[in-house]
């Protein structure tokens, strides 16, 4: 597809959702060619563009799914390791039909629930920043003491278990997540503007979260989940993220971005597979659409390739208002 082409199957799609948001950009690659274009406009960062910096929420599990395929292609974990191997003594998790492996937390299929009940009770006085309460010792007694399905089960969505991950994989490489995530992942693959937390050098291109209604709201702070969600980047390094998944395996960061598209579980055309959630396009095709979303207090993303066809889809809201259909239209309209 040329550019000018790619160009005309976006902004009228880009067009048609953009007056829901307060700012909002779209970055669209199909065939080599890219477009990447803004609408809105933040109080701070202005008309946002491909360098505008915005949290992106649960696509930070994706990153997280890969830091853990690259150290498993490096022997320093095992995939069906107990995740009690890697966790400080003291820090003993019950057993419920066989120990949770770190397999288990990157494809939700541990047991255990989206966050503890004793978590979002405590939330409800932080809503505009519900993390930011959170300490090391919370995750160890929620580790200890929350209730859970046995694992190996139905996929069931769980922050506190990729959370969880985080600091498993952390314990093990001696350093916290954000170091080798970083270090590991994002520079090698040349994503110099994904990182967790705040870059004072960055103030200037960080857009303001706003909620629902379009009133601002501050940043979250993920001080002990930071590998469910904490990761900030802009639209052009969530794209080359997303050109990396039809890499060809030829080196260790290569063929852990590969593995994280394996499915370990279904549901009709739905797959789980690390990290990735996996759509089948339809009967008699082997092509799948790689998709994960997310969402903070004022912030909302959806990233989606199709590996094989070079296309790629990234939407960026800064703001609470779902952004899903628009990345589905967007996919849709460069596909056809």
């Amino acid at each position: 597809m040329s550019p000018d082409a790619l160009e005309a199957a976006v902004v009228p799609v880009l067009d048609r959702h953009a007056g829901r948001h307060t700012a909002l950009v779209a970055a669209v690659g199909a065939g080599g060619a890219t477009c990447v274009l803004g609408r809105g406009r933040d109080e701070r960062a202005g008309v946002p563009d491909g360098a505008t910096v915005l949290e992106i929420g649960s696509v930070t599990k994706v990153f997280t799914a890969t830091l853990l395929m690259l150290m498993a292609d490096a022997g320093e974990v095992a995939l069906d390791e107990p995740v009690q191997d890697l966790l400080p003594d003291g820090v003993r998790m019950p057993v419920r039909g066989r120990p949770i492996t770190l397999l288990d937390l990157v494809t939700h299929r541990s047991g255990l629930p989206r966050l503890p009940a004793r978590w979002l009770l405590r939330a409800r006085g932080h809503g505009d920043n519900p993390y930011a309460v959170l300490g090391l010792d919370d995750v160890w007694h929620a580790a200890v003491t929350t209730r859970r399905r046995a694992p190996g089960g139905a996929p069931r969505y769980s922050n506190l278990g990729v959370g969880l991950l985080g600091h498993a994989l952390a314990h093990r490489a001696g350093t916290p997540w954000e170091t080798p995530v970083v270090q590991r992942v994002c520079l090698p693959l040349g994503l110099a503007d994904t990182y967790p937390g705040e870059r004072p050098e960055d103030t200037s291109r960080t857009a303001a979260g706003h909620d629902a209604r379009g009133r601002a709201v501050p940043h979250w702070d993920f001080p002990v989940l930071a590998a469910a969600g904490a990761l900030r980047s802009t639209a052009v390094d969530l794209l080359a993220f997303l050109r990396a998944q039809d890499g060809d395996g030829g080196t260790a960061l290569q063929r852990a971005v590969r593995a994280t598209h394996e499915p370990y579980a279904s549901r009709l055309a739905l797959e789980q597979c690390a990290g990735w959630m996996a759509l089948r396009r339809g009967p008699g095709t082997t092509e799948r659409v790689l998709w994960h979303n997310g969402g903070t207090g004022g912030f909302r993303s959806f990233v989606a390739c199709v590996p094989g066809r070079d296309v790629q889809v990234v939407v960026l809201a800064a703001d609470a208002r779902d952004v899903d259909r628009l990345g589905q239209d967007l996919l849709a309209a460069v596909m056809s």
